[in-house]
This record gives C-alpha cells, structure tokens and sequence, in this order.
C-alpha cells in the first residue's frame, strides 16, 4: 500500500505538502469525490486508467450545475471553466503522484475539455465593458455611492487590479515615492495575491486622485482603520469580496446591465485594452495588471520604475466617456 496508496491518501499528502487554500481543498476535495462515485470508489493510485478519467469528464459533462438555470428555470449542466477545473484537480495531484514515485505516467494527460469553445464556453469568457455600459455603470446613481461601492469600481476602472486584490488593500498599502502616488497590491498575513507576480505598485490615475481617492485613504487613516474598506465581511474560504461582489451585480443590473459575460472582471479586461488603445507597450501593461510574462529578457533588472508607469498610466483613457466620480 506504502507505493500503491489509494487516491484519497495522495490527495491528503499532496495537500500536507502543497498546503492550498481552503477554497481550492474544498473545490478538490469535491472533484475526488465525484471522481470516486463514478470509478466506483477510492482505488489505488496504480489501478486508475484513461478510461477511469474520460468516463469522469463524460460525467461531468452531463452534470446539473447548482445556481445556473436557463430562461424556463431548469439546471444547465456545469460550464466547461468548472469541467476544466474539475479535470483539473484530478490531474494535478495524478501528476504530483508521478513525481513522488507512486506512478510511472499520469493516467489523465491529455484528457481536457476545451474552455471557451461553442455556444456554452461563449457564456463563461468575460467581455470588456463598452463606453455606454461604462456611461451606465458610472451616472449619476454612482455619484451617491460611498467606502467600498464607489472606490472598488473606479479602482478596477483606473487600475485593472483584480476584485480581491482591492478588497484587501490596507491603509499602509497606500504611499508615495518620488512624487508619486501608488497603492501596492501584495500578499502575506493572510492576504492573498494570485501569484508572485501579481505582487507589484500601481500608481493612482490622475482620475483617481480628482475624484478624491486620496483624502478617502486620510479619512480611513484619521479614523485608525488599517483596512481600507473595512466594511467588507470575508466568506468561510476568507475571501473578502465574494459577498461585494454579488451586491455589485444587482447594481450593474439596477442601470441596465444584464450581460452575464460583463462582470467587475470587465473592467480588468476594458483596462488591457485602454492600455493597449494608449499604446503601452506590453512590458509596461503587464506590470500595471500582474500578467507574467515569460521572456527571458523581462528576468533581467529590477522592472519598469514606477516614474515611467506612472507616465504611461497618465494616458489610459475611455474614449469620451465622461463619469460622475466626485458628484459633478
């Protein structure tokens, strides 16, 4: 058993060593399980075989999907993102398997279901917000909000910053050096970033700091708050936004925007393109966003200085759009 232990124990010595978030145990846990029900339990790691995996993702792909419904109310089966998520999990660990000596070769290489691809794919990819939805989305109803309803949205306008990454900036993150002015999106003491690369300064758009974004960090300050919105409650996996960001939907459908393809996620999207309508170069716009970029010319120095990507994000602009960010 020692060599050939079941699944469910390399699953617990993957998690011992790897240590995952408790969301991702939790999402991997659950594809363990549907695997197990449909193999017909929990077999040694050595008795698993192609067939055992595609017969999973064929289960997969007939299974009903809690909370997504079409337009008559019945369950669609889960998107290709959660089939490719599931395939995933199995892989992943199969794969850790092989290379703690249990198995000779992963028995789910090659086996995935293509994200993206046909009319049920086209559901799950986000799209950028276009310059009307952002007239809606920034009216004058957004000219009342206030603490994590006005400043997440103008944020992840201005910056392309990811959702949590927001969320969970403290007060301390807030500074300024050489004359500008830049949150900083890191991890550790609990925080969360995507990865190491995520971790990087962004300086505030000249629009941020018109419609006050600094004398908001003051107030935060003034008022001994570590946390810059401190309103938000974290979920059982500690995620801060997940409970916003369902409150930012209603407001999204409340002006009209109804698009399930368009999320808080589109602004980061709207983000690249500005970046790229402003002719950024990529190295530049990867930096502003977190995106990794794997040439070997970008591991050399110490990255693009924050005086030059506080010059380029100067020129990120929306087209005409006008916003009601400060009440005008």
């Amino acid at each position: 058993m020692e060599d050939n232990p079941p699944l469910a124990i390399v699953f617990d010595r993957w998690r011992a060593q790897r240590r995952p978030p408790a969301k991702t145990w939790e999402e991997w846990s659950t594809a363990r399980r549907r695997f197990e029900t449909v193999i017909g339990g929990d077999l040694a790691v050595r008795g698993i075989t192609k067939a055992h995996v595609r017969a999973f993702k064929d289960a997969l792909l007939k299974m009903p999907a809690r909370r997504r419904l079409d337009t008559e109310g019945k369950a669609l089966t889960l998107s290709p993102a959660s089939v490719q998520k599931q395939l995933n999990a199995i892989k992943a660990v199969l794969s850790w398997a092989v290379a703690q000596g249990y198995l000779e070769n992963n028995p789910a290489t090659g086996i995935s279901h293509a994200r993206g691809s046909g009319i049920h794919g086209a559901r799950t990819r986000r799209l950028p917000y276009e310059v009307d939805d952002l007239r809606k989305l920034f009216g004058p109803a957004f000219s009342e909000k206030e603490g994590a309803d006005r400043w997440l949205p103008l944020l992840g306008l201005w910056t392309g910053a990811r959702l949590e990454e927001l969320g969970q900036l403290r007060t301390t993150y807030v500074g300024v050096e050489e004359s500008v002015p830049y949150i900083h999106i890191r991890g550790g003491d609990g925080r969360r970033v995507k990865n190491l690369g995520s971790e990087r300064r962004i300086p505030l758009h000249p629009e941020l700091l018109r419609a006050g974004f600094l004398e908001y960090v003051e107030k935060r300050r003034a008022e001994n708050q570590s946390r810059l919105f401190p309103e938000l409650k974290p979920d059982r996996h500690g995620t801060l936004t997940r409970f916003w960001s369902k409150r930012f939907r209603y407001y999204a459908k409340s002006v009209g925007l109804t698009d399930p393809q368009k999320t808080f996620h589109s602004l980061r999207h709207g983000f690249k393109d500005a970046c790229r309508r402003a002719g950024l170069s990529e190295e530049v716009h990867d930096a502003l966003t977190g995106h990794k970029n794997v040439s070997v010319g970008r591991s050399y120095g110490t990255g693009v200085p924050l005086k030059v990507l506080a010059e380029s994000i100067a020129k990120v602009r929306y087209a005409e759009l006008k916003l009601s960010t400060n009440g005008e």
